[in-house]
């Protein structure tokens, strides 16, 4: 069985910590950066902490070689994504996917998945390439034992929902069983809320999330039908 080739993952990781990070324009102490968040940087060496000012040369410096360290000495895929910011992990799992032992390539997608705001709308990964990936994924590993369990006995044709706001779409991988998580979505950061219905395949579902009472499910949003808007 392939396993993870980790020398390959932490060069692109070095790859990505060399992208220039971006200051806010709203927020100017926050950054847009795969392994940095704002322009203050602390790290412990030696039981002291450290503060470096990302914006100086010698501070940025120094900080790409703290983090330049920390990725040489891991020791597994978990602890190495772990360092980069959770906006990036699509991107990260999109450079990295073909170096991954089907274990963790599973269980990433499963965790990027779940814990990224808004994947369906990742500036550098397409939905309809997500589909490829989670079509590539081995589901037992994907899901929980719950959520599979829940997933191999859904019907042969579904229901499904999804509430969108300014600037979403229903062109997206995420659905949902329940109406009412749909219509939470819609207004969440929304004053023009819509919500949408729709039927779908059972072999065009390609995975099941509890979440947080969410009931998701994951589609092939091309091969939904009957959709209107309620």
């Amino acid at each position: 069985m392939k396993e993870t080739d980790l020398a390959s993952v932490k060069n692109v990781a070095k790859m990505l910590l060399y992208v220039d990070f971006k200051i806010d324009e709203l927020v100017p102490f926050i950054i847009h950066h795969p392994f940095f968040q704002n322009t203050t940087f602390f790290y412990r060496e030696e039981e002291s902490i450290h503060c470096l000012d990302l914006t100086k040369p010698a501070g940025y410096g120094r900080a790409i070689e703290v983090v330049t360290k920390a990725i040489e000495e891991v020791t597994d895929f978990a602890s190495l994504y772990s360092l980069i910011k959770p906006p990036y992990w699509a991107v990260f799992f999109q450079l990295v996917q073909m170096y991954l032992s089907v274990s963790d390539y599973s269980t990433f997608l499963a965790h990027l998945w779940v814990h990224m705001e808004f994947p369906n709308r990742d500036a550098d990964v397409k939905p309809y390439e997500m589909i490829c990936y989670f079509k590539k994924a081995d589901k037992n590993l994907l899901m929980t034992a719950r959520e599979l369990q829940f997933f191999k006995d859904l019907p042969d044709e579904i229901l499904v929902y999804r509430g969108i706001g300014e600037g979403g779409s229903i062109k997206a991988l995420s659905w949902t069983l329940d109406v009412h998580t749909a219509e939470w979505f819609s207004k969440r950061f929304s004053q023009s809320p819509r919500v949408y219905r729709a039927k779908i395949k059972k072999p065009y579902v390609l995975a099941y999330f509890e979440g947080e009472g969410e009931a998701e499910l994951v589609v092939d949003y091309r091969k939904l039908y009957l959709i209107e808007e309620i």
